[in-house]
């Protein structure tokens, strides 16, 4: 499954009932959430971009400088759509999720 972000997701639902007006718009959040649940993306120790990137979103305050590869750990442990085992994790890894979060910091403002 190619990664759309969830925003474009709401958008292209939205844009294709308001176009075809096939819904009654009060329906709406409850057909936002059905397309969640479909297109929700699960994340493992492989997607260290997509981990950073939700980590970044969720910890907006954060100076990536002071983060620790042990709080990079326990963050992404807590994220919804973590789904991959623990033991797994190892330096290499989370220092790869570091530097696409300090990469993205400084390039992609």
């Amino acid at each position: 499954m190619s990664f759309i972000s969830r925003d474009y997701t709401h958008f292209f639902i939205f844009t294709n009932i308001y176009l075809h007006n096939s819904v009654d718009l009060c329906h709406l959040p409850a057909i936002i959430h059905v397309c969640d649940e479909k297109y929700r993306m699960n994340l493992n120790w492989e997607s260290t971009y997509a981990i950073a990137m939700e980590l970044r979103r969720q910890h907006k305050d954060v100076n990536i400088e002071e983060v620790s590869l042990q709080q990079i750990y326990k963050w992404t442990l807590e994220l919804s759509e973590f789904e991959d085992d623990p033991a797994l994790a190892n330096d290499d890894i989370l220092y790869a999720i570091y530097q696409d979060w300090f990469e993205e910091n400084i390039h992609g403002k």
